[in-house]
């Protein structure tokens, strides 16, 4: 497939899609399920209060400052 819908005409996206202006018939709609899946973003579980607050620190540059302070506190 074309990676740049942008520079297609109008009729070459439809033809590329197997579609028409009209939309998709159910048939072709229900065939689509079937092999694509439903059209859904995958649900996210959400994340408990402690997980989300240590991820804010998840960075190199904390971990640089994490290992100076350690150096600093030997000396």
């Amino acid at each position: 497939m074309h990676k740049h819908w942008h520079t297609k005409t109008e009729q070459a996206v439809f033809e590329s899609l197997e579609t028409t202006a009209d939309g998709l018939s159910e048939k072709e709609v229900s065939n689509r399920r079937a092999e694509y899946g439903s059209n859904r973003l995958p649900e996210i579980s959400p994340r408990g209060p402690l997980l989300r607050f240590l991820t804010q620190f998840h960075n190199v540059l904390i971990y640089v400052l994490l290992v100076a302070c350690v150096v600093t506190a030997m000396l």
